[in-house]
């Protein structure tokens, strides 16, 4: 997968803000500062029929997988390159999640570890092992593995209850058996009907236990991290009214997670296909943080209504 970003905004931290992201240098209104592809991105169920399962973008004339009928792609090519990542070890269980009553965020949890093979994480174990180094030194490489980036995300375990660890321990238990039943650790893409039989299952192997903790990690992170994908409709390509906003897809951006928010935002965020674009909404000194916004929430309730909602799902207190 392709990782980009604009040269306008670079990432820094403190002990007492964590990180967050500034200008390089001026910039005007309308003016991208950073503009980046999805790590991992897992598109809605509801949008299998409309939307690419790759790239997110609309699918016209749907190229269906040949395998299921959970996928469907805008492509060939599209097709093709999803066979041979993520949807090679999730055609056969593409609607498993759904069975077992899975979030989206589930989805995307399992979506960030099928995107590589396993002996992608495997080399990255070291790496994984010290995150805090990745944290402060390594926010503005470019060349930096993106999923030690995505690890080292904030995840808040420290204010969890232990019943909020436990069910996120369970479902990263059942996504690893997903893993398991669609051939990652073997290396079977496709299993036939005579391995479907069941059996005792030994002890996991230390692959599958290094594995499982990343899904449990992406579980934590994503709760705070993720983006939720949107595509603007409106009735005529000459009006801007009548328009709404339609959700698409869960996805998560290293490098755009770096942001703070602020009901009074900096930068307002749009979606092509599966990259997402900030722009600014008004000039920007050199140096100074750049802020995303809260989405519609901020402008739809009361601020206290807003504060309390914000502060419940994200684990902080908001300060003026």
């Amino acid at each position: 997968m392709r990782h980009d970003s604009s040269n306008s905004s670079s990432s820094s931290s403190s002990s007492s803000r964590g990180r967050f992201v500034v200008a390089r240098h001026p910039l005007r209104a309308g003016d991208v500062a950073c503009a980046e592809r999805a790590y991992a991105s897992a598109l809605y169920p509801e949008r299998a029929g409309t939307h690419c399962a790759r790239c997110l973008s609309r699918a016209d004339a749907p190229v269906p997988c040949p395998g299921c009928a959970g996928a469907a792609f805008c492509s060939p090519a599209c097709r093709d390159e999803a066979a041979g990542s993520f949807h090679r070890f999730e055609c056969r269980f593409s609607e498993a999640p759904t069975g077992f009553g899975c979030s989206q965020v589930a989805r995307l949890a399992l979506r960030m570890v099928t995107v590589h093979p396993r002996s992608y994480f495997l080399r990255l174990r070291d790496r994984l092992a010290s995150p805090k180094e990745d944290e402060e030194n390594g926010g503005n490489e470019e060349g930096k593995d993106a999923y030690v980036r995505v690890f080292s995300l904030a995840s808040n375990n420290a204010q969890r209850w232990p019943e909020d660890n436990f069910r996120r321990a369970l479902m990263a238990a059942l996504l690893l058996k997903i893993l398991k039943a669609g051939g990652y650790f073997s290396g079977k893409a496709d299993i036939s009907e005579d391995d479907e039989e069941e059996e005792e299952e030994g002890e996991p192997s230390e692959e599958e236990v290094f594995i499982g903790r990343l899904l449990l990690r992406n579980l934590q992170v994503l709760q705070f991290n993720a983006h939720e994908v949107y595509e603007s409709l409106r009735g005529s390509r000459r009006a801007l009214k009548p328009w709404k906003s339609q959700s698409i897809a869960l996805a998560v951006y290293p490098r755009c997670s770096y942001f703070n928010h602020s009901c009074m935002a900096s930068v307002g965020r749009t979606f092509v296909g599966d990259r997402i674009v900030l722009t600014c909404l008004r000039p920007v000194d050199q140096g100074e943080e750049l802020y995303e916004n809260y989405g519609p929430t901020f402008y739809m309730k009361s601020v206290a209504t807003t504060l309390v909602s914000l502060g419940a799902h994200y684990r902080w207190r908001y300060q003026w």
